[in-house]
């Protein structure tokens, strides 16, 4: 499971609805619609996929037949702009037609754009212009996988993230299996054979320590089970920041945070601002990758190093401010005795009035990929200080394993002034059939405030 593409796409997040998807119109999408009837005073309707729309015309349209429309920019009503007539509409058997006749119309060459790269975009509803068409099919020349890249770019517009080539490739880098510990333990296999300079062999003693710092499962247990007899309980802090209370487990994540870079450019700004002077800590991964790569390694080692720095920094991307809403995502590598596994924690809440997630209003999900529990997720949902946990895992002995710690983690949740409502263990599956369900009638006749 690539779980930082699912929590990227919204499927761990929430779904969007596509009725929300249906009646959004972004300036430079182009779309096909056809007029369906014309009403006095200028207003039509149109069919523009499975959606109904009114419109008021400022342009002679016929009747029953369909024409590209591009949406344009401006304050008030949406307004679409007529491109051209669609002169080919028997059909998808004709949609190439149409397609290239659209092309034509916007002066793009299908020697540069692939006409699979403009279905894309016309079925995403994305903007389209030639300027950005021609990039894009530039970025799309070094893709393995023309679909790959496609969802990559639909996910960097739809997201409104900077349209550059470094983003694109963070974002393709975040849809790929291969996970953050996997790229770690290769470029730290490869990079031994390289002839280092002074930053390659800071990056390679890094890449040993990171590799070598186990964490003891048998203490981290013992610490848990004193916790939960004692006022202080790590494994409080273990499924959420909220709850602050082991200096233990807080101090090993924060240190992994950090060692990864994730808020190195943050760091550095209020370090300087403070001090005045250079940052004198010792870089996190992050930098150390940027500074290896301006050593032009070999081309091996350089993929792997250019590929963990690129899902560094689209895990990075995956935050997020939506008004008053804040999303939150890292990844850390585990050390654990047997194995290293990736830990994924994504957190999703309004923001409090020190611009910080609410702890009493938020959303937090763990994630593991574990060799005896296997793959395992942890929902916690806060309402008003009411936290309401749902534990997914495929083996049904989860259930046994967890129950004895529920009393313990209830008391210790109303020390600090939480209540804990309700734990629930379901599979995958299951969970799957929860998430929101679209609501979507494609029947429904909505009235847009259009201009054409």
């Amino acid at each position: 499971m690539n779980v930082l593409s699912s929590l990227f796409t919204g499927l761990n997040g929430g779904q969007i609805s596509l009725e929300s998807k249906a009646t959004s119109f972004q300036p430079g999408q182009i779309l096909k619609g056809k007029v369906m009837k014309l009403f006095p005073n200028g207003i039509a309707s149109l069919q523009v996929g499975s959606q109904r729309v009114v419109a008021q015309l400022e342009a002679s349209l016929d009747i029953n037949y369909s024409y590209w429309f591009q949406v344009q920019s401006g304050e008030g009503k949406v307004r679409l702009k007529v491109i051209s007539k669609v002169t080919s509409d028997g059909g998808y058997s004709q949609e190439g037609n149409s397609i290239t006749q659209l092309m034509k119309e916007l002066s793009i060459s299908a020697k540069d754009v692939k006409e699979e790269t403009m279905k894309f975009f016309l079925k995403e509803r994305l903007p389209i212009s030639k300027d950005l068409m021609l990039t894009i099919a530039d970025w799309l020349k070094e893709t393995k996988s023309l679909q790959g890249g496609h969802e990559a770019i639909k996910l960097v517009l739809q997201k409104r993230l900077p349209a550059t080539k470094l983003t694109f490739q963070a974002i393709l880098a975040l849809m790929d299996k291969d996970s953050l510990t996997y790229l770690i333990q290769n470029l730290s296999s490869h990079i031994q054979h390289e002839l280092l300079s002074v930053h390659g062999t800071k990056l390679a003693n890094f890449l040993q320590t990171q590799l070598s710092t186990e964490i003891n499962m048998d203490v981290l247990i013992m610490e848990i089970s004193k916790g939960l007899r004692e006022e202080k309980s790590p494994l409080l802090n273990l499924i959420s920041t909220s709850f602050p209370e082991d200096p233990t487990i807080t101090d090993v994540f924060k240190k992994l945070v950090m060692n990864i870079g994730y808020s190195y450019e943050n760091d550095v700004l209020n370090y300087l601002e403070q001090s005045n002077g250079e940052w004198d800590k010792d870089l996190p991964l992050k930098p150390l990758l940027i500074e290896f790569l301006k050593e032009t390694p070999s081309e091996p080692v350089k993929n792997i190093a250019e590929k963990l720095l690129h899902k560094i920094t689209g895990i990075q991307l995956l935050g997020q401010e939506l008004g008053p809403i804040q999303q939150q995502v890292i990844q850390i590598p585990l050390n654990l005795p047997n194995k290293t596994v990736d830990l994924t924690i994504q957190w999703n809440g309004r923001k409090s009035e020190n611009n910080e997630i609410d702890p009493a209003y938020c959303r937090v999900i763990l994630y593991l990929e574990l060799e005896n529990l296997q793959d395992t997720m942890i929902d916690i949902q806060v309402q008003n200080r009411i936290i309401t946990i749902t534990v997914m895992n495929e083996l049904e002995r989860i259930r046994v394993l967890a129950e004895p710690f529920i009393p313990y983690l209830k008391e210790k949740l109303n020390s600090i002034h939480y209540t804990l409502s309700n734990v629930h263990f379901t599979d995958f599956s299951k969970a799957g059939n929860k998430q929101p369900s679209a609501i979507y009638n494609s029947s429904s006749y909505s009235g847009v405030d259009l201009r054409i």
